[in-house]
């Protein structure tokens, strides 16, 4: 009898109650998990809210680009009635417009330092 209460006592194995027991919380992992993911405040709704306002943005971004093509184009001279212009094409005409507008106006301060030295 010792012997076979020494073979019970050095046997090892999961029993019921740590089986039970760890069944439960896996089910309480999953539903708080389920829960999260679906909810009203769930990730896939926020992910879903987070997207439309991606949209959004971006629409408004495109919007503000084309205004902004427009305002340049607007201010760019045609040439012989050319206003066909590519959108890089109006980028490169108005950063030149600038680089003349720029070494104009430096131009004339370096008139008004020379003739005021002059003076």
């Amino acid at each position: 009898m010792r012997k076979t209460m020494k073979k019970l006592r050095n046997k090892k194995g999961i029993t019921l109650i740590a089986l039970v027991v760890t069944i439960v919380v896996l089910l309480i992992l999953a539903g708080t998990t389920i829960a999260m993911l679906t909810g009203d405040n769930g990730i896939i709704a926020r992910a879903a809210k987070a997207k439309e306002e991606t949209d959004k943005a971006a629409s408004e971004e495109e919007a503000g680009l084309q205004r902004t093509l427009q305002e340049i184009a607007s201010r760019v001279p045609s040439v012989e009635g050319y206003n066909d212009i590519k959108e890089g094409d109006i980028i490169e005409v108005f950063v030149m417009e600038e680089v003349k507008r720029t070494k104009k106006s430096k131009a004339k301060q370096v008139e008004l330092e020379h003739g005021s030295t002059q003076e």
